[in-house]
């Protein structure tokens, strides 16, 4: 349908303001995890960090969580969606209220074309208060329009727009609608 568009917003998703990672403060390998999805880093030592902290440290519910979530963010960087996503269900399933979980399966679901998962799951990171609701809504917004649901589309791009709005992304999808009064 919009194949252009959806490969060039994929890239856009991970380039601009990102996938959206969680900050941990447990143990110094967490943080180097945490600051390797946040720089969108992708060294040897970022890797062995992140399973360090996940197989050999004593991490709280809630740094655990983060750090499966900045494991799959650098999974998901280096296009192994499938183990991005195990990360993230793995995170929701630890801390069922961990927002950037849900949002990053919806950035991954969506990369893959499944519109329905990614309008869901961005959904459920918007209610549970995500730190980057600018993405959620763009991301709920442009697999909305995939499924045909056009008016909750603008409105979740119009929203993306105001809430970022030095943000391109958000202004050049609401940029292609006509809006007509009836």
């Amino acid at each position: 349908m919009r194949a252009s568009i959806l490969f060039g917003a994929a890239a856009v998703l991970l380039a601009t303001p990102g996938a959206a990672s969680v900050i941990t403060v447990g143990s110094s390998n967490a943080v180097t995890c945490y600051r390797a999805a946040e720089d969108r880093s992708l060294v040897a030592d970022s890797w062995r960090a992140c399973d360090t902290a996940l197989y050999v440290e004593a991490l709280s519910a809630a740094d655990r969580a983060g750090t499966l979530v900045n494991r799959g963010i650098l999974f998901m960087l280096s296009k192994q969606p499938d183990r991005a996503i195990r990360d993230f269900e793995e995170a929701a399933r630890i801390d069922p209220a961990q927002p950037e979980a849900f949002l990053n399966r919806a950035i991954v679901a969506w990369q893959s074309g499944d519109s329905a998962t990614a309008a869901m799951q961005a959904g459920r990171a918007i209610e549970l208060k995500t730190r980057k609701p600018a993405l959620a809504f763009y991301v709920r917004g442009i697999a909305s329009e995939d499924q045909g649901r056009i008016r909750e589309a603008y409105a979740d791009l119009q929203r993306a727009s105001q809430l970022a709005p030095s943000w391109p992304d958000p202004r050049r999808e609401l940029a292609r609608y006509q809006v007509r009064q009836r």
